[in-house]
């Protein structure tokens, strides 16, 4: 016998009628359930229960952006399609920033450690002291006081310089002709070949000057009226004017070559304090090393005597070029006097400490040197890399994370390197570094001051490679913990927040730089060009205000400008930018920030932490921590521990709870089942009772019976007890039974 579900209502016909006399209730007398229906519920029921503790466990998943979520399944390795799963490609992402995070932190270091290394300069920044101290500290006469390298302001300064200081740094230590090395005996000799106490030079010391022709008056822009007066003037120096024509030059009675840069190897250059950047030909002399004083002495009075240095006189260079075989560091020196059309002498210097890219026999230097260009490597892999993620996901949805716009500044800066370095590795003074001479005669002469210069601009671009390689660390602190990804999620805001305030600010000191300069010009100290009132309004925008100069050179004015600037930017400014601050901060704040794909990895990041803290405890005998105040860390420490726990401990109790549901719903639904067979063995005996007890009334036996739910009631009219229940109503329907033969 089969069991069906009853229909409701409407089943039954007149005969039924006209046998029983009345219509059964519309409600089910009895109860009768399907297994297939009750497991197909559980099954429900399960699937319920697992979305639920998901739910708990992934809160707020639903408000990811599909952007995010796009950027998200694809950075996890994930194929965007109808099977892509958003919590596994959560879970998958996470474990790819960690690998990323720690593989970044390893590049990072290693980085930061080659770079301390390979380019230490605190033994070099001694050297650069005490070479600019030989210089600094030489004293000369002039008229009737001692003057320094500072205070050089005319030619006679500078002959008196050349005469005597120049002297005392060339020939400040003896040699011993046999060995070559610094001696003082008696018979050592004096010549020059080591600077700055014990330092050899490299290569001759070299004198260059840029010379001017004379022109006409209405070259020079005079008064118009006085042209006639003049029969020509020495302009400033420029290219179309420059002096190329031979000239008187050492030894006595030769005349000097003009040489361009490219046949002296010698670059442009513009030293400090300089009004202008210089190209690098000139007219050149060269003193070899060995050179005794006595000859040097008699040549810079012949030159003296000549006037090699005249009106037309706009540049004088000494290059100056030792090294350190202590710490293997060479030191180029660059004296540098600026000869101005209005009789002016201002001096300049340049000091460019460096090392050869080098030594091939130091492993240490070697594996350093190839080490760079191995971070260059992995630089450009991850180039690689990100172009392919960005194939697939897209400008708009890779780049809405702002993380990855450093990437760009550093792969920019890391182009510049690689063209900076190799630039540098095939200078002709660097690939001379390489070479090994055998005497002191004939040595060519290189240009070291731009050797240096390279030099120092790859060490630039790697600092901000570093720079900005240390801010990139910041993406990945938010995977960690909530308050810092608050913090730099403010932070980034309040940054978007003063760029107009930055904006305002740098208009108003444009403002007033052009104001100060224009009132005040070359008469006081900081205002002789527009750039130095820019930079003078600057330092008094970050810095301790020194206006002395400017009240003592007019009262009024000064009071006016400088008053106004302070009301401008102390008074406005700076209140304008910390409401900013604040405003920024309390919306952060208000807004209750969330970014859950963060706090999902932090979570799983917890588990997997809490994993491995419970299995180091497994082997520590006793753990217990001290009350002492030198404990603090550790009392800290056991206290997020304890908080992690709990945390813990109430997502297992979820879980734990989640199951013991399921396993009170099997539980019902055995009840249920063991109540259909209860049900089934009922109906059986009611319906055989039943058809009995009619055909002895009616005297018919062996025929098929149409049974209503009508015929299931007892003699007393009570229904039988159905049992367990799901809750379901079940609908009526006949049920056909064949009478017994």
């Amino acid at each position: 016998m089969s069991l069906k579900q009853f229909p409701s209502r409407k089943v039954f016909d007149e005969s039924f009628v006209t046998d029983h006399g009345t219509i059964p209730n519309e409600r089910l007398v009895g109860k009768v359930y399907d297994c297939e229906l009750a497991w197909e519920v559980l099954e429900n029921r399960r699937t319920q229960v697992q979305e639920k503790t998901f739910t708990i466990l992934t809160d707020g998943l639903n408000d990811v952006a599909n952007n995010e979520a796009s950027r998200i399944a694809i950075n996890a390795g994930l194929s965007i399609d109808a099977k892509t799963n958003l919590p596994m490609a959560i879970k998958r992402y996470g474990r790819t920033k960690y690998l990323e995070f720690r593989a970044y932190v390893l590049f990072l270091v290693a980085f930061t450690v080659v770079t301390f290394i390979k380019y230490d300069y605190s033994n070099g920044s001694m050297l650069l002291q005490s070479a600019q101290k030989s210089i600094f500290s030489i004293h000369f006469d002039a008229f009737d006081k001692t003057k320094t390298f500072e205070e050089i302001v005319d030619v006679d300064d500078f002959w008196n310089f050349f005469s005597a200081g120049l002297m005392n740094l060339l020939f400040a230590c003896k040699y011993d002709p046999k060995t070559m090395v610094v001696s003082d005996a008696s018979d050592a000799k004096s010549g020059i070949l080591y600077v700055h106490g014990q330092d050899p030079l490299i290569q001759p010391v070299r004198i260059r000057q840029l010379h001017v022709d004379k022109q006409s008056p209405i070259t020079c822009q005079n008064n118009k009226f006085m042209s006639s007066e003049l029969d020509g003037c020495w302009p400033a120096y420029k290219a179309q004017f420059e002096s190329k024509a031979p000239r008187s030059g050492w030894p006595a009675g030769s005349m000097l070559q003009y040489q361009t840069g490219s046949q002296l190897k010698t670059f442009p250059f513009g030293g400090y304090n300089a009004t202008m950047i210089y190209p690098g030909g000139g007219y050149v002399i060269d003193i070899p090393l060995l050179t005794k004083p006595e000859e040097v002495t008699s040549m810079i009075e012949y030159l003296k005597r000549i006037y090699w240095v005249d009106q037309g006189t706009r540049a004088v260079f000494i290059d100056i070029v030792s090294f350190n075989s202590v710490f293997s560091f060479y030191l180029s020196t660059r004296i540098f006097f600026e000869f101005m059309p209005y009789g002016d002498v201002r001096p300049s210097y340049s000091f460019r400490v460096f090392k050869a890219a080098y030594v091939s026999g130091q492993r240490v230097e070697v594996i350093l040197y190839y080490m760079e260009y191995g971070f260059f490597a992995l630089a450009m892999m991850h180039l690689l890399l990100e172009l392919n993620t960005l194939r697939k996901v897209g400008i708009e949805i890779h780049y809405s994370n702002y993380y990855h716009f450093f990437n760009i500044v550093i792969y920019a800066f890391y182009f510049a390197w690689l063209a900076t370095k190799v630039n540098l590795e095939q200078t002709p003074g660097m690939l001379s570094l390489n070479e090994v001479f055998t005497s002191l005669d004939n040595l060519d002469v290189n240009d070291f001051e731009y050797v240096g210069f390279l030099y120092n601009q790859a060490q630039c671009l790697l600092a901000f490679i570093s720079l900005f390689g240390w801010l990139k660390l910041l993406e990945f602190p938010k995977y960690i913990s909530r308050s810092t990804e608050l913090i730099i999620h403010i932070l980034w805001k309040c940054g978007q927040q003063c760029i107009p305030w930055f904006f305002i600010l740098l208009i108003i000191i444009l403002a007033y730089a052009q104001a100060f300069y224009l009132a005040f010009g070359p008469e006081v100290d900081g205002f002789e060009s527009f750039n130095q009132a820019l930079s003078t309004l600057v330092t008094w925008t970050f810095n301790v205000i020194s206006y002395r100069n400017v009240i003592s050179f007019d009262q009024f004015l000064a009071s006016v400008l400088f008053i106004s600037f302070q009301v401008t930017y102390a008074i406005i400014l700076i209140n304008m930018f910390v409401v900013t601050l604040m405003q920024s901060y309390y919306e952060m704040k208000n807004k209750k920030y969330e970014d859950y794909i963060s706090s999902e990895i932090r979570k799983h990041a917890r588990i997997v932490l809490l994993r491995w803290l419970q299995i180091l405890l497994m082997f520590i005998p006793s753990f217990k921590f001290s009350s002492d105040s030198e404990n603090d860390d550790e009392l800290i420490a056991a206290k997020e521990i304890a908080e992690e726990n709990a945390e813990q401990e109430k997502m297992n109790q979820i879980v734990e709870w989640s199951w013991q549901e399921f396993e009170n719903v099997i539980h019902q639904v055995s009840m249920i089942a063991d109540s259909v067979k209860d049900l089934k063995a009922k109906t059986n005996n009611v319906l055989k009772r039943e058809y009995q007890t009619d055909g002895l009334l009616n005297g018919k036996t062996g025929d098929y019976r149409r049974m209503s739910v009508y015929s299931l009631q007892d003699r007393d009219g009570r229904s039988p007890d159905p049992g367990p229940t799901m809750g379901n109503s079940i609908d009526r329907e006949y049920i056909e039974e064949r009478s017994p033969r």
